[in-house]
């Protein structure tokens, strides 16, 4: 979603410049062959640098409309299943969540769907088992890059990785059930 909110920037933006082009080709045509107002030019002129001038503003407005949280799930592969109902609980809540089995296409540059997809979410979820891999640690990097929530989650007993130390965990080892509650009002 910022990816398409950076999208509606942009194409306010060149919506503002393609007004101002036309101004003031509408300004040259009129002058010179349909003989109009000269105060009409100047008003079309300054409609068209007004709408320029305040994409920005339009698109900082449009940011922050409200939408359903994005959520991004990363995991280990052997906890696929796990990563899937957790999935199915924050879609039941109203995310729109981001789960690799889900979204990568066939053919599609899988590291940079991962980095697009964390870019666009609201919060990371990562689950940690004995079996956590090291792309976790470049996920949450570029989580943080991008100031992204990230809400870890355990799924055994096990030490969180250092790159996670500090962020306030959800233990889903001793009830799993109030463990996944607290992880959807967490994250949604």
């Amino acid at each position: 979603m910022k990816k398409t909110r950076a999208s509606a920037a942009t194409a306010l933006a060149i919506i503002g410049l393609v007004l101002t082009g036309l101004a003031g080709a509408f300004a040259l045509v009129s002058w010179r062959d349909l003989g109009l107002d000269l105060v009409f030019v100047p008003i079309v002129a300054g409609l068209a640098l007004v709408v320029g001038l305040s994409s920005r503003w339009i698109a900082a407005k449009i940011r922050r409309l409200p939408h359903p949280p994005r959520v991004f799930i990363s995991y280990p592969r052997d906890e696929a299943s796990t990563a899937r109902e957790i999935s199915s609980r924050l879609k039941k809540a109203g995310a729109r969540v981001w789960l690799d089995q889900e979204q990568i296409s066939p053919g599609e540059v899988w590291r940079d769907a991962i980095d697009n997809a964390i870019a666009d979410s609201d919060s990371m979820v990562t689950l940690v088992s004995g079996s956590t891999s090291g792309w976790l640690g470049e996920e949450v990097i570029k989580a943080k890059q991008e100031n992204v929530k990230i809400i870890p989650v355990l799924l055994e007993h096990v030490d969180l990785p250092e790159y996670l130390s500090g962020i306030q965990f959800i233990d889903l080892t001793a009830n799993k059930d109030e463990g996944l509650d607290d992880l959807v009002e967490s994250s949604t």
